[in-house]
C-alpha cells in the first residue's frame, strides 16, 4: 500500500515513531504530526486524522536494520501502523552514507517475511534534534 491510497481511502492514519532517543521522541512527535496534517490538508479532499503512535523497543545489541524491523513489526501489531517515520541522527556529514542506512533498512523489510510496515519516512537532522527546538517555537 502507498501513502496515495492510504491518503484516500482512510478517515484515520496510524504513523508510529521510532527514534534513538526519549529526548528526540518528545519533540519530533509534535513535528512529525505537524508534517502529516500538512501533507493531508494539501493532498486530501476531506479531512484527515494523524495519531502519531511512539515506538519504543528493546534496541540493546541489535544493529539498525533489526531495529527497524522489530519497531515496524511492533507498530503494526500493537497499533495498526501504515507509516513508521525512523528518526536517525546523521552519524557522517555525507548524505550519501545517511540515506543509504535507511535504504538498507527499507530493503530489509521488504525482504522480510513476517508482516511489518512497509512505508518508511525517515527523519535524518543535518545537525542535533535539539537544535530544531530553537527554530521553530510552536513545536
Amino acid at each position: 500500500m502507498n501513502l496515495q491510497v492510504l491518503l484516500t481511502n482512510y478517515d484515520t492514519i496510524f504513523i508510529g515513531l521510532f527514534t534513538e532517543g526519549t529526548t528526540d521522541l518528545r519533540f519530533l512527535k509534535n513535528v512529525v504530526k505537524k508534517a502529516f496534517v500538512d501533507i493531508g490538508f494539501m493532498e486530501c479532499s476531506s479531512e484527515m486524522e494523524f495519531d502519531i503512535k511512539e515506538v519504543r523497543i528493546d534496541k540493546s545489541g541489535l544493529d539498525f536494520n533489526t531495529q527497524v524491523l522489530n519497531a515496524s513489526r511492533y507498530g503494526v501489531d500493537n497499533y495498526g501502523i501504515s507509516i513508521l517515520c525512523v528518526h536517525s541522527d546523521a552519524d557522517s556529514p555525507n548524505k550519501i552514507l545517511a540515506n543509504q542506512k535507511v535504504s538498507r533498512a527499507l530493503e530489509n523489510l521488504k525482504n522480510s517475511q513476517e508482516e511489518c510496515c512497509e512505508i518508511i519516512t525517515p527523519i535524518i537532522p543535518v545537525r542535533m534534534t535539539e537544535a530544531w527546538m530553537i527554530a521553530d517555537k510552536d513545536l
